[in-house]
């Protein structure tokens, strides 16, 4: 009888189990195998690439830009918005993440400061005799801006370098989801 009773609980405790995960799996869409979740790694990689490889690009061309010139665009930051939608975070290796959130909150700021420097380049009267108050802020806003892009620009390859890293971890078939979600062309 004892048994009996211990093997009925053990089952009943399983099918509980189970009916709660495919209720919380199911609500909050969570992925349901090791390849969904090596899957989402790829593509995550490859957008966060892409938008760093951009990044980078787009620092190299602030700083070697002159000072009477302004940037009709900003850094693009879409692959972050991206990972939170997705929850890819929380399959990131710490460190990754890490680097990741200190490198996105310097493109914020980046982001900030040539906006700032747009608009203050937008308001200024263009005639010589500009409040030189106004100019002189403009002048720090350049400078600030030059001073997170080359800040940006060095986390941004560090953190190409361990993306690299992780990329090289995968498989041949992880690898080519990586490739194309970096990749362009679709």
């Amino acid at each position: 009888m004892f048994w009996q009773n211990a093997l009925a609980n053990f089952f009943g405790s399983l099918c509980a189990a189970a009916l709660v995960w495919l209720f919380v799996t199911t609500i909050y869409e969570l992925p349901r195998s090791k390849k969904d979740k090596r899957e989402l790694l790829a593509v995550s990689y490859g957008l966060i690439r892409r938008e760093l490889d951009s990044a980078l690009d787009y620092c190299v061309a602030l700083l070697h830009s002159r000072p009477d010139e302004i940037s009709a665009v900003t850094p693009v930051t879409q692959a972050w918005e991206t990972l939170h939608s997705t929850e890819s975070f929380k399959y990131f290796p710490p460190r990754l993440t890490e680097r990741l959130v200190m490198c996105y909150s310097l493109l914020f700021r980046l982001k900030q400061h040539v906006e700032n420097a747009q608009f203050l380049f937008m308001t200024q009267p263009t005639s010589p005799s500009a409040d030189p108050a106004r100019l002189r802020v403009r002048s720090q806003s350049d400078q600030f801006a030059r001073q997170v892009a080359r800040e940006s620009q060095e986390i941004v390859k560090g953190l190409l370098i361990l993306i690299e890293k992780e990329v090289s971890k995968f498989d041949k078939e992880r690898r080519q989801i990586f490739e194309d979600s970096y990749s362009t062309k679709y």
